[in-house]
């Protein structure tokens, strides 16, 4: 099986140029979706605010992946790390602010994104030049993980005895738990390896953040079916009453 496994390494790594740019494109293109499902839908744009937040977050990383290479550069520093990582950070931070109930942890996510923009500025700025954003990216994952955290511990309390599975909100914060998870240590141990080992795995970050989108679609998929066939007011999600 070793053997039959290395023989495998050796077929496909002179592919493996082609087959990263496969796995890139097919992210980009992933970030679509959510637009396009929402935008044909019933509604149209007239959806929830957390929807609203992750289709509006789908459409600025979409063009940031697709226009990656073409972002310049500002005082000879790489913005374009720096645009994703805040992209990330603002657009995950709203989503948890408006379907978290507690008004102190609302509170701290609104200071935290100002907070966390400059941080990640003058890190760029005053820090040694790397590859890879690996501090800011893990200062992200540890705040975000702690609001999913968070909300899943409410959800529980909220309703111990019903499952809450059909809850979208519950997919779209277990796809950001899942891509900030399992990314982490790519991240952080980023600029600790050599540039080329690096490369050779790190189209494995682009399948964890294409499982995200997944369940993304998944979740806004069980949206529009909850507002098809609408559940009694008893047991309605109050997330699903969300208006704009």
């Amino acid at each position: 099986q070793f053997l039959l496994f290395l023989l495998i390494i050796y077929l496909v790594y002179p592919f493996y140029n082609f087959i990263e740019t496969i796995f890139f494109n097919i992210l980009i293109y992933s970030y679509l979706l959510p637009v396009i499902i929402i935008l044909f839908s019933k509604g149209g744009i007239k959806q929830p605010i957390p929807v609203k937040v992750i289709v509006l977050y789908s459409t600025i990383f979409f063009l940031l992946l697709f226009f990656y290479d073409n972002i310049p550069k500002l005082f000879s520093i790489n913005i374009n790390q720096i645009l994703i990582t805040f992209t990330e950070v603002l657009f995950f931070s709203l989503f948890f602010y408006f379907i978290i109930s507690n008004k102190f942890l609302k509170r701290v996510i609104l200071i935290t994104i100002p907070l966390f923009l400059t941080f990640q500025v003058l890190h760029r700025i005053f820090s040694e030049r790397v590859v890879f954003d690996a501090i800011p990216s893990g200062a992200e994952a540890i705040i975000i993980l702690s609001y999913t955290v968070y909300f899943f511990y409410e959800e529980l309390n909220r309703s111990p005895e019903k499952s809450f599975y059909n809850n979208y909100l519950f997919w779209i914060s277990l796809g950001i738990m899942l891509y900030l998870a399992g990314t982490f240590f790519f991240f952080i141990l980023a600029n600790s390896m050599p540039l080329e080992q690096a490369k050779e795995f790190w189209f494995i970050t682009y399948l964890i953040e294409t499982l995200k989108n997944i369940l993304m679609i998944i979740a806004l998929i069980l949206y529009l079916k909850s507002e098809k066939n609408p559940i009694t007011e008893k047991n309605k999600s109050p997330f699903l009453d969300f208006t704009p």
